[in-house]
This record gives C-alpha cells, structure tokens and sequence, in this order.
C-alpha cells in the first residue's frame, strides 16, 4: 500500500512518533519507499486542526515498486488486519469504513494468512473485531486466494 496525491481528497491517518536514534532502523525497513520530507504543512491535526510539525515526513512506495499485487505476491491478510485494526483503534467502524472507501486496488488477491501470519508485525486481533473486518472485506467482494494444498 501507498499514499498518492489526489487533489480535494482527505483521508484519516496517524502520524507515528519516531526516536531520532531509530530513524535509521526505520528508513531500513521501509527502504522500498521513498521519503517524502517536509510534509507538515499538508496534515491537521484533528485536535487542533494545526498544521503537522515541519519534520513530519511520510514513506511513499519507489515507482519501481508501485504496482498491483498478484496471485504470486498478494496484499497479506495479516497486514490488512494490523492496518485496519489500527483504524479501528483510533476511529471504530466509522475508521475502517473510511480506510475502505479511500483505499484503491481491492482487486488484488488477498492470502489468508491470519492463521499463520506472514506479516513480521502481526497482531492478533479481538475476535469481533475480526468478525467485522471479514465482514467489511466480504461485502467489499475482496478476493481470497484458497489456502495451498
């Protein structure tokens, strides 16, 4: 998943707080993305509805790396439970329904991983909040690979 520019769109998010010591261990991780600094000016706060700080940056996919995902490299359902689960957290349904309503590419397969995640920072998640998440990607007509046999 990336961010893109989309002009008049709006879309919830969290800025996460990173330790200056640690930004190095992050940028490694994150080393398919592209840092995009200097982004402060673009986000509210939903508090205080100020500008974010002038070093808020955010990761945007490397354009080597920004396509649709595939039978052979589909989006993890462990990743999408951390993510929405994350919205979840901070938003309720209301945060999950806008996550899925502002995020494209639905098309892509998804492997259902939850029983044995992939994803190196799973979570494990509230069984009605899992019940809900599956609920919204079914309605949503997400693709789930079958299990390999």
């Amino acid at each position: 998943m990336t961010v893109r520019e989309k002009e008049g769109s709006r879309i919830m998010g969290v800025m996460a707080r990173e330790p200056k010591t640690r930004l190095a261990e992050l940028e490694l991780r994150e080393k398919r993305y592209l840092k995009v600094e200097a982004v402060g000016g673009a986000f509210r706060c939903d508090a205080s509805m100020r500008p974010g700080p002038d070093e808020l940056f955010l990761f945007r996919a490397a354009p080597e790396h920004c396509r649709w995902g595939t039978d052979k490299h589909p989006i993890l359902q462990s990743y999408l439970d951390c993510v929405l689960a994350g919205f979840h957290r901070f938003w309720g349904e209301a945060g999950i329904d806008h996550f899925l309503e502002t995020t494209d590419g639905w098309h892509v397969p998804v492997l259902p991983d939850r029983a044995n995640p992939l994803y190196p920072r799973k979570i494990v998640l509230d069984p009605e909040v899992a019940k809900l998440i599956d609920s919204k990607l079914k309605d949503l007509g997400v693709n789930f690979l079958s299990p390999a046999t």
